[in-house]
């Protein structure tokens, strides 16, 4: 009873900034948390059961993604030619790297000769800052080919960081995509300038997280097997 008046709480008025309540999913992630939680306690002998399996957490919809045609993926490439992350754009539109993933990119992450990306590192938002985690799942795991644009793309980044960090001093094994003083590009910061572009661009608005969608779509219509597709 007292976890499901919490999940109650936080759907009405859970929000920490601004007000309001969490998100369905938010609450649901917060009781798979608990669960687990409990459960190391039961396993332990701290507890004798693990009450969350009893408790109700809200139940999630299933939302189908909002997605761009293969023109308006095209429209957003252009709106972002120039910027300093342009690569990183060509990242999200090629490859279907998440947020975390890209933010956590280092050089080494990336092999220029051989034309693909292995991110190891994913960085999450914890009450508004970036930390380190690990990836999202084992098959994050993975090494993705690139595309030769975006090879191209991230070469022409990698010699401008090289130049960057060598006029600030700074370690060549840090993080690929910072500013030019070198802080870390923040998770959150990806996406205020995803929308930012997308608005410039006249572009219907999605989630940074359905880029990965367009893709995909654009790549089968294009008559790219679906299992590469899948396995991207």
């Amino acid at each position: 009873m007292r976890l499901n008046l919490l999940y109650g709480h936080l759907l009405k008025e859970g929000r920490v900034r601004g007000g309001g309540g969490l998100a369905p999913k938010t609450v649901q992630n917060v009781h798979r948390m608990l669960h687990r939680a409990l459960r190391d306690a039961v396993k332990w002998d701290y507890l004798p059961r693990n009450v969350a399996e009893d408790a109700a957490p809200p139940h999630v919809r299933r939302m189908k993604p909002n997605i761009w045609t293969p023109e308006q993926l095209a429209e957003f490439v252009a709106q972002v030619d120039g910027d300093r992350f342009f690569a990183l754009w060509l990242l999200v539109c090629t490859t279907g790297l998440r947020r975390g993933e890209l933010a956590g990119l280092t050089r080494h992450d990336i092999d220029l000769e051989h034309g693909t990306v292995s991110p190891t590192v994913t960085r999450v938002v914890v009450g508004g800052y970036a930390a380190e985690s690990d990836p999202k799942t084992a098959h994050g795991e993975r090494v993705v080919a690139l595309d030769p644009r975006t090879r191209d793309a991230l070469q022409d980044y990698i010699v401008t960081w090289d130049q960057e960090r060598h006029l600030f001093g700074q370690s060549s094994a840090g993080l690929l995509f910072v500013w030019q003083d070198g802080r870390p590009l923040h998770p959150d910061t990806i996406t205020a300038l995803f929308h930012k572009h997308v608005a410039a661009a006249g572009l219907p608005k999605i989630r940074l997280h359905d880029v990965r969608h367009s893709y995909a779509s654009a790549a089968l219509k294009a008559g790219i097997a679906a299992k590469v597709v899948s396995e991207r």
